[in-house]
């Protein structure tokens, strides 16, 4: 029987490859998971075809992952920009607890998103823990 953890990571990457808009703008993509018993962290990092990735993409981008990450954690609550480790991070939260964070790379072609629930923030450590 699969856990949870990998029911999460099955549904996200269904949910990519369904999604037409995701292959003819994604070059490739990796898909990942971590947990504890009382933390979840799920993302994709995406490096894109090349020439997309401007502010107007990642803004449609965010929007996206938003409202698909927290459908079923009670809608986007809030939006908010940060810097950590000298790069802007988006950041939303869902009305049911979850932490969504967005991230570019842009010489390298990259948007690393995620979310994240639970005391151990490892969505925020994941997203400053980020290398050009």
């Amino acid at each position: 029987m699969d856990s949870p953890d990998v029911n999460v990571l099955i549904y996200a990457f269904d949910e990519a490859a369904r999604d037409p808009a995701f292959a003819v703008h994604v070059a490739r993509a990796a898909f990942a998971i971590v947990t504890t018993p009382t933390d979840l962290a799920s993302g994709v990092v995406a490096q894109l075809r090349p020439d997309l990735l401007d502010d107007t993409f990642l803004a449609d981008w965010r929007e996206t992952y938003n409202e698909g990450a927290c459908s079923q954690a009670g809608g986007v609550a809030t939006n908010a920009e940060t810097e950590l480790d000298g790069r802007t991070v988006y950041i939303a939260t869902c009305g049911g607890g979850l932490t969504v964070y967005h991230a570019a790379i842009p010489e390298r072609d990259i948007i690393v998103s995620l979310f994240s629930i639970g005391e151990g923030r490892f969505g925020e450590q994941l997203i400053g823990d980020l290398r050009p």
